[in-house]
Order: structure tokens, then sequence, then C-alpha cells
């Protein structure tokens, strides 16, 4: 079942004409130079952004286990690993970010603006930019690329304030591409430009990947942002939205009517 929904939203991407991965592919890989050539530190080359993102998941797996086995617990602004995003995403890491903002962002268009989960589903707010804590929210509550495990709604606030905020919206990115139909992004007040800029996540980006770099993935990664749902609506039954109801003055088709990519110009 998984396999048959995944066909059709690749095919209505496909029909949409917006799977293009090459110009940006090509235009961080012909300008990133690397110190070394030796294959075992360029990393793993995929043939498709999908098994780049089944292998994230797999390594984010498994540094779950390894956290979860650590004798004394500390808080993520102590966990000081600086080769976390090598590990995760290769030494291409920069390659690799911009190709999950990318095609999550054409995953998300081709997905309703009110995102609908089945029940049972587990529900995760305000992970800002704590990597660590993710991975033993997952280590708790299982992966979800379980083949048993129920949806995963993730409701807002991904970056911003914490240290490790590009591991978390890449893993995060990885999962919406690699499960598109099982793992749903909600937006929060923190998926905007203007808060990113104010509280991290664009200053993170330029320190950890350079002047050129930085701010491009962090435009692509808000291209993304652009794109999500504004809710999820759980079993027909539970709303999930970040930042409460307000009034209560308006209807469910309202927020599925509202025409995506939402910039900060219309919000």
């Amino acid at each position: 079942e998984m396999l048959s929904r995944w066909g059709v939203l690749v095919g209505k991407i496909v029909h949409s004409k917006v799977l293009d991965f090459t110009s940006v592919a090509d235009d961080f890989a012909h300008k990133r130079r690397y110190k070394t050539s030796t294959p075992a530190k360029r990393g793993m080359m995929f043939t498709s952004v999908r098994e780049r993102a089944k292998v994230v998941v797999e390594r984010a797996w498994e540094l779950a286990k390894q956290v979860a086995r650590e004798p004394e617990d500390r808080f993520d602004s102590d966990w000081d690993d600086e080769g976390l995003l090598v590990h995760l995403f290769s030494t291409e890491y920069v390659d690799t970010l911009a190709l999950f903002a990318n095609t999550a962002r054409k995953v998300l268009l081709v997905q309703p603006s009110l995102a609908e989960a089945p029940a049972p589903c587990r529900v995760f707010g305000d992970i800002h930019g704590q990597f660590r804590d993710l991975l033993l929210l997952f280590f708790a509550f299982g992966s979800p690329a379980e083949r048993s495990a129920p949806a995963f709604v993730f409701n807002g606030d991904f970056v911003d304030r914490g240290d490790h905020q590009l591991e978390v919206i890449g893993l995060l990115l990885a999962l919406k591409v690699l499960l598109p139909e099982k793992v749903w992004l909600v937006r929060g007040n923190h998926e905007d430009r203007n808060m990113n800029q104010k509280y991290g996540f664009a200053d993170e980006c330029t320190e950890r990947l350079g002047s050129e770099f930085g701010p491009k993935v962090f435009d692509l990664v808000h291209k993304s942002f652009d794109c999500l749902p504004l809710g999820c609506l759980i079993a027909d039954k539970v709303l999930v939205v970040h930042g409460g109801i307000g009034d209560g003055v308006w209807r469910l088709n309202d927020l599925r009517g509202v025409r995506r990519p939402l910039g900060e110009d219309r919000l």
C-alpha cells in the first residue's frame, strides 16, 4: 500500500513537471570543493534522492540507539559532535540538504494544505533544533520507518534556538521524502524567514555551511516551509495546529483552501 501511494505521489509530481533536481544538484556539486578526493571521504553516492533519505534515516536510528545507551543524560547543548553532518548526510551534506529541501517542497505542493493522518498517530511539537532530544523521542516511541509504525506528525517549530538545527531539519525532510504519506510536517511560527533571521537558523546555516552555501540552503529550506500544510486532521476527529484556533470563526475548508506557496508577504 505504501509503495502504491508513493507511486501515485511521484506520478503527480512528474505530471506537474516539477521533478527536476538537476539544476540544484549541479549548482552545488560543481561549485563545492573538497579537500580530498578519496572515495571513502567523498561519501556514498546515491542513485536517487529517496535512497539518500533512506540511508539518512537508517543512520539516525542507529545514532538514536547509541545515544540511548549513554550512561548519563545531558542537554542537547552539551552534546558536542562536530562530525554529525558528515555522519548523517555524508561529506556531500550541502548537496544532500539542498536536494531534500527541494524534493520535500515538490512533495508538499501536491499534498493538501490541511494534512490528514489516521489514528493511531504520534504528535511531536517544538523540536527547536534539539537533535539529541529528537533521537531520544524516536528511541522511546519507535522509528517512523518501521513497517508497523503509526503516522507521525511534527507540529511546527523545527529550527531556531537549538544547537543542531541543520541535523533536525535535514532528518525531518528526509523522513518526508522517504515516507510522504506517513510523516506530516505542520507549519509553525518558526517556519518563517523573519523569525529564523532573528532566532538563529539563518546564522547557523551561514556559520556551519559557509557564506556561499549557507544562504542558499536557507533559501531552499524556506521554499519548502512555504509549502507546508497549516494543520493536520487526525482520524477526522483531532485537529493539530501550531498556534491555536484563534477566534474559531472559520471552518476546516478554509484551511483546505489556502493556496501555497505561502510566503511571508501573504502571512
